[in-house]
């Protein structure tokens, strides 16, 4: 498990956004490219912003797939315990896809993840810490964007990502800020 290199710079540009830790496997930047390249083309209209909240909108860096978010502790010791043999993670990329919730006022657009590793991490990381569940299931996925309620699904179902496969060499601890 390595540590965030832009917590740093995330604690002071992003502070008191994070309640909890979370757990990462980060692409590369020649992998992320054609995710980054992707949200890139998604029209500005599109985009829901909230000057609140820098962490909402499109992505323009740090293309990851979250292995667990709402660690309540901000040191990685404990799940570096329990992901000791873990490394590296393999996952296929599905189609685009969307994630709504009538209390949020955007929809989260992103690419399915299978991965039988980002599943099985996650349910370590559950069963060894505390965490706060977010969400009632996991369902891994790397985020393209945040979209003004209704404008994501015009993009789901499209299959340029599906198949891929990719190999994560290490997992990312990012701490709560």
């Amino acid at each position: 498990i390595t540590s965030n290199p832009h917590a740093a710079a995330a604690a002071e540009t992003d502070a008191g956004l994070y309640q909890y830790s979370s757990t990462q496997c980060t692409l590369s930047a020649e992998d992320a490219a054609p995710f980054l390249a992707y949200a890139a083309s998604l029209p500005d209209e599109c985009i829901y912003t909230d000057p609140d909240d820098p962490t909402v909108g499109r992505i323009t860096s740090d293309v990851h797939a979250t292995v667990c978010y709402g660690l309540t502790t901000a040191d990685p010791t404990a799940v570096q315990a329990c992901l000791a043999d873990c490394a590296p993670v393999r996952m296929t990329f599905g189609e685009v896809s969307v994630f709504t919730n009538e209390t949020k006022p955007y929809d989260v657009l992103h690419v399915e993840v299978e991965s039988e590793d980002l599943t099985r991490m996650h349910h370590l990381i559950k069963t060894a810490t505390e965490v706060h569940s977010t969400h009632s299931e996991y369902h891994a996925h790397v985020t393209l964007g945040y979209l003004k309620r209704g404008m994501a699904r015009g993009y789901a179902g499209d299959t340029r990502f599906k198949g891929r496969g990719l190999t994560i060499p290490s997992i990312t601890f990012s701490p709560h800020t």
